[in-house]
């Protein structure tokens, strides 16, 4: 394979799943993850989860092929549509967990947004793997063009739309007790797991069928749409519920006479325009919408799961934001106000 070739393989791998991470991140606009967090979790998904899903699939597959030989066929596909599902799903969305556990994730946003792009990563990395180890050196360089495309297009989607589907079962157990959050992590995790083995079940015969109506294709199709719009409409939906938890949370503190009514929805905007909802001149606008978005957030969790470490937390960010609304005043104004 000539460098050009192996150049452009990369490119057209992990360029699109970066930028469609990005976009991802970028929307959510309330109480945004760390930029190197989402770093650490692409790369998680590309490398981490790569290798271990690497290892666990070949693993069986050949513990398959000493146990039943001569099936090689069957073999193929128990690997692909039960193995691969719970390995990569389990290796992929145990980081979620572990964020969970570190109280990154604090919503179904948070959980879809981790899973989307650890999934990302992962299809990114495994799409390079199959164009140059598996698909070239076995059919050529233009059947390797072919089915990087269908993988880029298709694959690449699925992969993070699973993962999404566990991320959001796992960001929705944050308001859960401790016996209903095991549930929700089941019953998420075993969606990501049939989601992602019926693709691969219809991928192990749509190229088996030469008619002119290839029926598997169009069911492939129909279950991307399905599953990737579904997530699309999730996200959106709980953006918005964010907005509405934003709203109620912060008229309570415009009643307790903290934060001005018309600051309200400069927190509950994806937009924010300083002038349109009249924040007053000088104010650092990016740390007053962090820390009223934020004390939001830590009010609504305290609704369900409340402790004196969350008590504590939105005493400081009540303060934090007094503040920043009414700045110290400097000693030159302070002189000024004692002259007669």
């Amino acid at each position: 394979m000539e460098f050009f070739d192996l150049l452009v393989i990369y490119f057209y791998s992990y360029v699109p799943a970066i930028l469609l991470a990005l976009f991802f991140w970028w929307m959510d606009r309330f109480e945004r993850e760390s930029f190197i967090l989402v770093c650490a979790a692409f790369f998680w998904g590309a490398f981490g989860a790569g290798l271990l899903s690497y290892f666990w699939n070949s693993f069986f597959h050949i513990a398959l092929d000493v146990y039943q030989k001569g099936n090689a066929s069957t073999n193929d596909v128990i690997v692909s549509v039960i193995v691969a599902p719970f390995v990569e799903e389990l290796t992929k969305g145990i980081v979620i967990l572990l964020l969970l556990w570190l109280n990154k994730i604090d919503n179904v946003t948070d959980g879809i947004l981790m899973g989307v792009v650890i999934g990302l990563g992962f299809a990114a990395a495994e799409n390079v793997h199959y164009a140059q180890n598996v698909i070239y050196p076995n059919s050529g360089e233009l059947a390797m063009w072919h089915n990087l495309w269908f993988r880029e297009i298709h694959t690449t989607l699925l992969h993070a739309s699973a993962s999404a589907v566990w991320g959001a079962m796992i960001g929705y157990s944050r308001l859960l007790n401790y016996t209903e959050r095991f549930f929700s992590w089941m019953i998420g995790f075993v969606l990501a797991m049939v989601t992602h083995g019926f693709w691969n079940f219809l991928a192990s015969y749509v190229g088996r069928i030469r008619a002119p109506f290839n029926l598997v294709q169009i069911l492939m199709r129909l279950e991307l749409m399905l599953i990737f719009g579904s997530l699309i409409t999730l996200y959106l939906v709980s953006l918005r519920r964010q907005s509405r938890v934003i709203i109620k949370e912060l008229l309570e503190e415009h009643e307790a006479g903290l934060v001005p009514f018309e600051h309200i929805g400069f927190f509950a905007s994806l937009v924010r325009h300083p002038k349109r909802y009249q924040l007053p001149a000088g104010i650092s606008v990016t740390e007053y919408a962090h820390l009223g978005v934020r004390l939001a957030f830590r009010k609504n969790q305290d609704r369900f799961h409340s402790s004196a470490i969350l008590r504590a937390e939105i005493e400081r960010l009540r303060a934090q934001l007094k503040d920043v609304l009414m700045p110290p005043k400097s000693e030159t104004q302070e002189d000024e106000n004692e002259q007669p």
